[in-house]
């Protein structure tokens, strides 16, 4: 946890510091406001009570909370960029491992699915470089094949939950319509149903989260 916290401000200090120098430069450069579009490749990571030591039961099955790694996938973005930021609509999916003792059949797949709203304000709002501070909030559901029984058999499981981000992102723009993109941000996330029952106590998922790709401007 201490170490996801180290790396998410070291890489927001070398945002700051490098774009100091680009702004400087290409400060007249002007970039495209409006409604725009994009694709990325993202990596997430899910920790917290994810750790294979965790159990939840009801009338009839018992659930395991395994330990889950890092996976990446995909994400798309909706946005609207204004003078000093933007507002994005996102989904993410990633694929992910799973260890757990408790199921003794080899390691399980798991899907992880994100929709999120995310605000970024530029910290520079001239040039083509714009670092930017995001926040937002989403809807987070995370699927495990093989760790909740009956007694008899393995069936899969869904924790659902919200997720709130903070991190630092940054945009390239090489034309004034197409940029490439990046972020780091720390997601908080906290499941609290598993195949719709409620849990009297939520599930810790939260992780340190990045992505990258490529956005046009209509």
């Amino acid at each position: 946890m201490l170490r996801n916290k180290i790396l998410l401000f070291i890489c927001f200090s070398l945002i700051l510091v490098i774009s100091s120098y680009v702004f400087a430069e290409e400060s007249e450069f002007k970039v495209k406001n409006g409604f725009y579009a994009g694709l990325l490749y993202v990596n997430n990571s899910i920790d917290g009570d994810f750790d294979d030591d965790t159990f939840y039961y009801s009338s009839t099955n018992v659930y395991n909370v395994p330990k889950v790694d890092s996976g990446s996938g995909f994400g798309l973005i909706l946005g609207s960029r204004f003078n000093k930021g933007a507002f994005e609509i996102g989904y993410q999916q990633s694929k992910h491992e799973t260890h757990s003792a408790f199921v003794d059949v080899g390691d399980q797949d798991a899907e992880y699915n994100l929709v999120d709203m995310n605000f970024k304000f530029d910290v520079f709002a001239k040039g083509r470089l714009r670092p930017n501070i995001i926040l937002g909030l989403g809807y987070t559901w995370l699927d495990i094949e093989n760790n909740k029984t009956d007694g008899q058999t393995l069936s899969d499981e869904r924790f659902t939950g919200w997720a709130a981000n903070l991190g630092a992102g940054l945009a390239y723009f090489i034309t004034p319509q197409w940029c490439i993109n990046g972020a780091l941000m720390y997601r908080w996330q906290s499941y609290g149903e598993i195949d719709g029952n409620e849990l009297e106590d939520s599930t810790s998922g939260s992780g340190v989260c990045y992505n990258v790709g490529m956005a046009y401007t209509f």
